[in-house]
């Protein structure tokens, strides 16, 4: 078990809250051609009904063909006199009024078999990035992405049950778009961090985790996350520095027996001793930590202090210890 140093303390990695929320279905709707590329233009639908109305030869020679990022409030999604294979999607001005007599809008023309019709809805606030194609029957856009415009609670709640889902790209998409509108925030900066440890990217995620220590030094679990993310990258002795400061800060059974690892990891075999034994005077019925325990005394040279600590990790569920007891200790 303590060869296998990388995966001891993954069940310590410490996401802050409990998942309890549920979100929405999707984050991020488009089409990969134009929502990967830069518009030509970022400009309000009201700005651009104002051009249009004012002289529409100059703004198409300006707006045709050209792709355009603005946001606003869908009003409709409907069927087209085009046909029944197209469906359109209205979208006014944040500003315009229910009551404008000409309020500031677009509409954006999809097929109708296009899976990002079945994501929006009427009242959604979103950015919207298009080319204009038509200004006959008012300005059309074809090729529309989405970008789904939420609130600090709404991101919040879609990183949470990305966790819950192991979607781990997900969280760290949902917190960092969270993060934009709360960059104080410690806990998402943890919570980010934590979720790129699940996908290995461990400077990345010290990143993270130093700007959650910055902001709030008192999260234990920000200083495990840390550790586990230096030792990840062969930096025992600072992961060791990060558990004495989660320890000092919350002295538990798992801490102790995380850094006796560590030092076992660098061939400090009474302190990991040490630690082992602190673990287990915590939590007696922690079979990991008598596991633990057997493997430094045997490192001693202590076969019987080993063998009668495998029995007891034996005896708590431990399979590894139960492996040893049957190769070592007969």
């Amino acid at each position: 078990m303590l060869e296998k140093k990388n995966n001891l303390n993954n069940n310590f990695l410490t996401f802050s809250k409990k998942i309890i929320f549920s979100g929405i279905s999707s984050i991020f709707i488009a089409l990969p051609v134009l929502a990967e590329r830069k518009p030509d233009f970022v400009v309000s639908i009201k700005q651009l009904s104002y051009e249009f109305e004012r002289n529409s030869i100059v703004a198409e020679d300006k707006y045709m063909n050209k792709v355009i990022k603005t946001n606003g409030i869908i009003t409709k999604i409907d069927d087209t006199l085009l046909g029944d294979r197209w469906v359109s999607v209205g979208i006014k001005d944040p500003e315009s009024d229910d009551f404008d007599f000409l309020p500031a809008t677009i509409s954006c023309l999809h097929v109708r078999s296009e899976p990002i019709i079945r994501e929006l809805y009427k009242g959604q606030k979103v950015d919207i990035t298009g080319k204009i194609t038509e200004e006959e029957l008012g300005l059309t856009l074809k090729y529309c992405s989405y970008e789904i415009i939420r609130t600090s609670k709404e991101w919040k709640e879609i990183y949470y049950r990305k966790w819950k889902e192991k979607d781990f790209k997900g969280v760290i998409y949902a917190a960092s778009k969270f993060i934009e509108l709360n960059p104080k925030d410690s806990t998402a900066l943890n919570d980010r961090g934590t979720a790129k440890i699940q996908l290995e990217d461990y400077e990345g995620a010290i990143n993270d985790l130093d700007k959650s220590i910055k902001l709030y030094p008192k999260s234990d679990a920000a200083f495990i996350n840390r550790s586990y993310a230096k030792s990840s990258l062969g930096d025992y002795e600072g992961s060791i520095d990060d558990l004495d400061k989660a320890i000092k800060l919350n002295p538990k059974s798992g801490y102790f027996f995380l850094r006796g690892v560590k030092k076992f990891v660098l061939e400090d075999y009474e302190e990991a001793i040490n630690d082992f034994n602190k673990a287990i005077k915590l939590n007696p019925k922690d079979g990991k930590s008598f596991y633990g325990l057997g493997n430094a005394k045997k490192k001693l040279g202590d076969q019987k202090g080993a063998c009668s600590d495998w029995r007891k990790a034996s005896e708590l569920g431990n399979k590894n210890a139960v492996n040893q007891v049957k190769d070592k200790c007969n």
